[in-house]
């Protein structure tokens, strides 16, 4: 389960996600629901939309790993 403060990397093959891909990133918002974040669909729910410092879009767990 993520945590805010983890640190992560950029698992998904998303063609978009190239130049950020290599980089380690800070999760510092984590959203379970439209509530908790704008971005969020609702057909992802139960898992978790992070946002992390620095990085300019919103991932969901099942496209990054912790390290």
């Amino acid at each position: 389960m993520v945590k805010c403060g983890d640190r992560i990397k950029i698992m998904s093959d998303n063609e978009n996600y190239d130049r950020y891909r290599d980089d380690v990133w800070t999760v510092d918002h984590i959203a379970y629901s439209e509530k908790e974040h704008p971005g969020y669909d609702s057909s992802m729910r139960p898992m978790a939309l992070v946002d992390c410092i620095g990085l300019p879009f919103s991932l969901y767990e099942y496209e990054f790993g912790i390290v």
